[in-house]
């Protein structure tokens, strides 16, 4: 190849270079969001309000379609749970029931440490209520159950 021609390639090849972000810059448009079904759905921060005072804090994945946001979470107690939404009204529609107990898992130990029980090895949430593996006073193992929602303990056995 002669001087000259590898030049004129060298020029060309600058030319398409410095215009090449332009052209791609021009087809890669973002498309405008549809006006009319954004403004009718309920912001992602009123969404992720909503679920925090329901209960819902860890919070996976949120996914709007068709007017209804899919949520992906995990429950205090470590249950993966699927929960819909009504997107533009913010009602969860699914699960209906709050997943939460009324008494927490840190409570629940307190009252257990409370009533005179130490060296808890074994907190499970099941059934509305919580199962303790832990030892009594005289230092023998029992199971206790811990209501969820009064907080009431019951020995299951010694």
């Amino acid at each position: 190849m002669t001087r000259q021609a590898l030049i004129f390639f060298l020029t060309g090849l600058c030319m398409i270079l410095a215009i090449q972000p332009i052209y791609a810059a021009e087809q890669i448009k973002p498309a405008a969001p549809a006006a009319s079904a954004a403004a009718s759905n309920v912001p992602m921060s009123t969404v992720l309000q909503n679920l925090k005072m329901n209960g819902y804090e860890i919070i996976s994945k949120v996914d709007l379609d068709n007017g209804v946001f899919n949520i992906e979470a995990m429950s205090p107690q470590g249950k993966e749970l699927s929960i819909t939404m009504n997107a533009q009204s913010g009602e969860i529609t699914s699960p209906q029931q709050n997943p939460l107990p009324r008494i927490s898992l840190p409570e629940a130990v307190k009252r257990v440490e409370g009533s005179g029980y130490h060296d808890i090895y074994m907190v499970e949430y099941d059934g509305g209520k919580y199962i303790v593996k832990t030892l009594d006073q005289k230092d023998k193992k029992v199971k206790l159950k811990v209501d969820g929602t009064t907080g009431e303990i019951t020995k299951a056995w010694f």
